[in-house]
């Protein structure tokens, strides 16, 4: 039988404190991923971003206008990393640390390949200009957050249905209470000391 209280705290206080997470968390989320998504394009050896403020990037392609972007909260990452931990949270199986380290296992999978959608959006801004990145980014990008997402959510289901590693202790013998210098074995039962052979036995003078 499902106790009271869990039923208030999946239906009531963990939604509660994910959608309070989200309003605070959600301006320097999405300034971190700018910021990733900006340095990134900048690594790939591509100067065509000269100027960044937040979740703002102006992108100068070569052969099109100047547009700024805006990495808006859905663009971000964060409802679907939060949505994946409070999930981990009320796994049925596994004790509660071991379902956090799996849910953000989980969450990293959506956040790295939230980075790579974003990028890709820009890029395909700065090859063909702002029409372009935003088809691409309405149904590519979609698409593509779907799977990433899916993804994230059937790998921790399958990392949560692994056996948990257990170490065993080594069986060491006890002296056995109540048994003469007994041993205690596997069952629990001691075993008695042998006899020794000459003992009990008549000999003729």
């Amino acid at each position: 039988m499902i106790r009271p209280s869990r039923v208030l705290y999946v239906c009531l206080v963990l939604p509660l404190a994910v959608l309070v997470t989200f309003l605070i968390a959600d301006p320097a989320f999405r300034h971190l991923e700018t910021a990733l998504d900006v340095h990134l394009i900048r690594a790939l050896g591509v100067e065509r971003i000269p100027w960044m403020s937040g979740s703002v990037a102006l992108l100068v392609p070569q052969n099109h206008p100047a547009f700024h972007i805006v990495v808006t909260a859905s663009c971000s990452s964060l409802s679907a990393v939060l949505a994946l931990v409070a999930l981990g949270l009320v796994l049925p199986t596994g004790p509660l640390p071991r379902r956090l380290a799996v849910a953000l296992g989980a969450a990293a999978v959506i956040f790295v390949g939230n980075v790579v959608r974003i990028d890709s959006c820009i890029l395909v801004g700065l090859a063909v200009g702002r029409a372009s990145l935003v088809l691409f980014h309405n149904w590519v990008g979609s698409i593509f957050s779907f799977c990433y997402v899916l993804g994230g959510f059937l790998i921790m289901l399958a990392m949560s249905q692994l056996p948990a590693p257990h170490l065993e202790l080594p069986q060491t013998p006890v002296l056995g209470r109540g048994t003469p210098r007994g041993l205690i074995t596997k069952s629990g039962q001691g075993s008695a000391p042998r006899a020794h052979p000459n003992i009990g036995r008549i000999t003729s003078p």
